[in-house]
């Protein structure tokens, strides 16, 4: 008569199933399989590893998505899945407290999500409360954001932790460098982008830098990319996109009745920026006044053209007189 399975018997079943286990306990030197705590532990090691390297990796790929706008694969990463899986080998008590910190994280991101709603949920039932019931209802939110502040403080320190547990890996900047330098060169060099669109990238640019000074991803994370390079070639861009823009514009508006305002209306976007690229206030301004005073240079010598080059010179004057007063 056959012996009933165990449940020890059915899970190790699943785990000799799994991608990689049998070749996990050779790697680690656990042949024993008649040693039933030993494979237990293996089992939980191996998992733990696959866990550990699914949230390290998403993670930083949020990270970098959130600060950066730039989006990564998992596959990115390889690195961290050859580092982890070298500690379960060697380690397993501290892969095993890796993944006890990836459990609390996860609990703590469910727990900070419950109070996210039930905060939202007072404050409707505050709109339509009478005075105590507000009263009650400031209570009661205060006390919401008192926990989800506190523990948005614990998450914040043990995703540290995991953040500093990837710094030890060898490559892993390098490689998210590349990484970024190639996606934002990729963007940089897409044709077709407009003034907004390029707008965006100054935005990433700016995000990288601040994600440098916070140091949650390492101290290096900006090294050998070459920020000020990429900004000479951002601000470049930028300016040419502007100039062939406005030059387009003013093609586009015929002479006619309320030449002038049609003129400044379509002008009008260009004249209220404040910001071209790495250029702000009078600097960017003059971005813009310059770029009209070229569309003018290549306007027409005919009648016509030069009536456009009066009607756009008023809009240059009334442009600098506005920013001298502002």
């Amino acid at each position: 008569m056959a012996k009933e399975e165990t449940e020890f018997d059915k899970s190790f079943d699943e785990s000799m199933n799994k991608d990689g286990f049998a070749k996990f306990l050779v790697d680690s030197n656990q042949n024993e399989i008649h040693d039933e705590e030993k494979m237990k532990k293996g089992m939980e090691t191996f998992d733990s590893f696959g866990e550990v390297a699914r949230e390290i990796k998403a993670l930083y790929i949020d990270k970098l998505k959130q600060d950066l706008g730039i989006e990564l694969d998992a596959k990115d990463f390889d690195a961290i899945d050859a580092h982890l899986y070298k500690m379960a080998i060697t380690d397993s008590e501290k892969l095993l407290d890796l993944n006890k910190k990836v459990d609390k994280h996860g609990g703590l991101k469910s727990e900070i999500s419950g109070l996210e709603t039930k905060l939202g949920q007072t404050e409707r039932e505050n709109k339509r409360a009478g005075m105590f019931g507000k009263m009650f209802g400031f209570i009661k939110t205060q006390s919401f954001e008192f926990n989800k502040g506190r523990k948005e403080g614990k998450s914040s320190d043990i995703r540290t932790e995991l953040f500093d547990e990837v710094r030890q890996i060898k490559g892993i900047h390098d490689q998210v460098k590349s990484l970024i330098a190639k996606e934002m060169n990729r963007l940089l060099g897409k044709g077709g982008r407009s003034v907004e669109e390029l707008s965006d990238l100054q935005d990433k640019l700016e995000n990288l830098k601040d994600v440098e000074e916070k140091g949650e991803m390492g101290d290096d994370i900006l090294e050998n990319l070459n920020p000020d390079e990429f900004q000479k070639k951002l601000d470049e861009a930028i300016q040419k996109k502007v100039n062939q823009e406005i030059i387009k514009a003013v093609e586009k508006v015929k002479l006619g009745e309320g030449t002038l305002s049609k003129m400044e209306q379509a002008l009008s976007s260009y004249l209220e920026m404040d910001r071209a690229g790495s250029k702000e206030g009078d600097e960017a301004r003059f971005i813009i006044i310059d770029s009209i005073k070229d569309s003018i240079n290549k306007l027409p010598k005919d009648t016509d053209g030069q009536a456009k080059r009066l009607i756009l010179l008023r809009v240059v004057q009334k442009a600098e007189k506005n920013y001298q007063h502002n």
